[in-house]
């Protein structure tokens, strides 16, 4: 993956990657007003693969750092 692509890490270790992704280049300025090169982005994941009794990881690899989102179990079966 390279910076902004977004994948889906069940786990069980399988990895989903997004039906579509849509990143768009951005700004971010902080509270000193120093700002920099970012990206925004949207992604669509195949909902069937997401199993409400084990808990998702989405990462999103940056090119200065990734970032990390779990979501529980209780989380996944309030969306079906």
């Amino acid at each position: 993956m390279n910076g902004g692509d977004p994948a889906a890490r069940a786990g069980s270790g399988m990895i989903l990657r997004p039906l579509t992704a849509d990143v768009r280049p951005t700004i971010v300025q902080n509270r000193l007003g120093v700002t920099a090169a970012a990206a925004d982005g949207d992604f669509t994941f195949d909902f069937s693969v997401f199993e409400p009794s084990q808990p998702i990881t989405f990462v999103v690899v940056g090119k200065s750092r990734n970032f990390e989102w779990m979501m529980t179990p209780e989380e996944l079966a309030r969306l079906k």
